[in-house]
């Protein structure tokens, strides 16, 4: 008989295996392509708006030298105050278009396209990048209607395949209290946490914050590591810890709906009049 249920679990994550790694293999070539796609489209805009942010500082510091020994203290104030005011206006234009970085860097780079793609498909979405044209943003609403449904497809094998092997492991989701289904989310949580602090040499508060605020899809954006190869070469924690935290979800969805259940029969219960049941 153990052998018999032995084999059943083994085929089971044979398939589920095969059909998480097809999958994976789609979710990647989506994520590819739509980076490349978002490169192609904001480059472009990002160049105009760091152009414009150079010209404003060059003239700003030029004008500032050439009147120096013009102008008296008074108006020499008050052209610089006229520039810095140019200067604040150009950078806010550049920062409501999606630029945040120093107009020497490039932000639509492989590495940031390809964590927005990413970002964008598991619904985490930090803010840190973000597209600078009005239809561009609307085409990453028609990017993500096709990339997050690929995506929880693929949450939800890595999921059963959670499952699935968690008792080899003596962890049980399917089935399992909900103590231990929080066991399991802490121990991921926290071997999370101390590998984003030794790779991106943040504070253990900071990295459990962003750990919290990743597997979560919250994704506040306020902590966002710097080095994002890094961080995607990280991907592979933050797909299991969504697919633990989604199994985590359904525990407590089940705990609160037989609470809920157990209680409204023991209500119906007490209105009945005596002698009665339901079956009655």
């Amino acid at each position: 008989m153990d052998s018999t249920v032995s084999l059943s679990t083994n085929d089971a994550v044979k398939k589920t295996s095969v059909r998480a790694l097809l999958l994976l293999f789609v979710n990647c070539t989506i994520w590819l392509a739509g980076s490349l796609l978002f490169m192609y489209l904001e480059r472009p805009v990002e160049g105009v708006h760091k152009c414009g942010v150079r010209r404003v500082r060059r003239d700003f510091l030029d004008n500032l030298w050439s009147e120096a020994s013009v102008l008296d203290e008074a108006d020499w104030k008050s052209l610089a105050r006229k520039k810095l005011e140019t200067f604040e206006e150009e950078i806010h234009t550049a920062v409501e278009a999606g630029l945040n970085s120093y107009s020497s860097q490039t932000v639509w780079t492989p590495s940031n396209a390809i964590l927005y793609t990413f970002t964008l498909s598991t619904t985490i979405g930090y803010g840190s990048l973000t597209p600078a044209t009005p239809w561009v943003r609307l085409f990453s609403i028609v990017y993500a209607g096709i990339a997050c449904p690929l995506f929880a497809a693929l949450l939800g094998e890595v999921a059963q395949l959670i499952t699935l092997l968690a008792p080899k492991v003596y962890c049980r989701p399917n089935g399992a209290s909900l103590i231990s289904v929080l066991g399991c989310l802490i121990v991921h949580s926290w071997l999370g946490t101390i590998l984003m602090a030794y790779l991106f040499e943040w504070s253990l508060q900071d990295s459990l914050y962003f750990v919290g605020t990743t597997v979560t899809t919250i994704g506040f954006g306020d902590i966002v590591p710097e080095d994002t190869f890094t961080f995607l070469c990280t991907s592979w924690y933050i797909v299991t810890g969504l697919a633990v935290y989604s199994i985590y979800q359904d525990a407590m969805t089940a705990l609160v709906s037989t609470w809920l259940e157990n209680l409204l029969d023991r209500r119906a219960r007490t209105k009945l009049p005596p002698g009665k049941s339901h079956s009655d």
